[in-house]
């Protein structure tokens, strides 16, 4: 079973390839294999989110926290590379990444052949020698030797050869299976498992989006109640004007004063305070004023 202490590090390294391709253009056929294998083993992302709930069960916080941290800087380093360097992410082309490793035992393959055949003409000249002698003198021990030991050797040199033959045409076949420019599909499942742990972490000094909308609707609701609230508190202490006459009056500057009963609207207010104030069993302006001659 596939560990979360297994993933962090295959993670690591995909985006050290993702990485070391957009600074140098480094990518050979090994970097090609590792990042495949990586999609292929996580593209079932029920894999991924048992992993996130493994840690999150796991009820050990301190623990927790750690690797959940930890997941999410690999994820948000992995989109962050990729959408820096997207167009020559996409460009890649795969055949000459696989073409490296043909490359490779092409050129093992022909110093092999030089070799094969530097001792292939050495075994026919000490062949040669070896016949004549043996048609006129017999059998020549030291020849016989040399001779035994260069179609030793020649037979071995062969036998490299096709070796690196076999292994050519291995990697041939293997090459068929990696033609597929993984860069955006690891990309993608990236911003999947970020939508997976954004539902299952909470992030020091974060907020999730979601999080702050339905805080603003409830701070906007808790200030719609206090408003109402008060609107309220504040009809109840309201003077009443049914029945009152408004009119406007100019003065002899050509300014308007409202008049509410034929009075000022000041001193009207000022006389539905009084009364308030009186209804309260507290001290007015009038009673303030009684005992004052003008």
């Amino acid at each position: 079973m596939t560990q979360i202490t297994d993933f962090i590090p295959q993670y690591q390294e995909v985006n050290v390839i993702f990485s070391r391709f957009l600074e140098s253009e480094k990518f050979g056929f090994e970097e090609q294999k590792n990042i495949t294998h990586f999609y292929n083993r996580y593209k079932d992302v029920k894999l991924f989110e048992k992993m996130i709930f493994d840690i999150i069960f796991s009820k050990d916080s301190r623990r927790e926290k750690m690797l959940l941290s930890s997941i999410k800087f690999e994820i948000d380093r992995n989109i962050t590379i990729y959408e820096t360097g997207r167009r020559y992410f996409d460009e890649i082309e795969m055949e000459n990444v696989n073409d490296d490793a043909a490359v490779k035992y092409l050129e093992e393959i022909e110093a092999q052949v030089r070799v094969t055949n530097q001792c292939g003409a050495e075994f026919l000249k000490v062949a040669a020698l070896w016949e004549n002698c043996f048609n006129l003198h017999g059998i020549d021990h030291e020849s016989w030797e040399k001779y035994d030991s260069l179609l030793e050797k020649h037979h071995t040199e062969i036998e490299r050869l096709n070796e690196l033959y076999r292994k050519h045409k291995a990697v041939m076949e293997e090459a068929k299976e990696y033609e597929e420019n993984m860069f955006r599909p690891i990309y993608e499942l990236s911003k999947i498992f970020l939508s997976i742990i954004q539902k299952y972490m909470h992030v020091e000094g974060e907020q999730p989006q979601s999080n702050i909308k339905q805080m603003q609707v409830e701070h906007q609701k808790q200030i719609q109640e206090v408003k109402q609230s008060y609107e309220a508190e504040h009809r109840k202490q309201s003077f009443s004007a049914d029945g009152a006459v408004c009119s406007l009056k100019e003065d002899k500057e050509g300014r308007f004063d409202l008049r509410i009963d034929g009075v000022s609207h000041h001193s009207w207010f000022r006389r539905k305070k009084d009364e308030f104030m009186e209804a309260l069993g507290l001290p007015t302006s009038r009673r303030q004023n009684r005992g004052l001659k003008l």
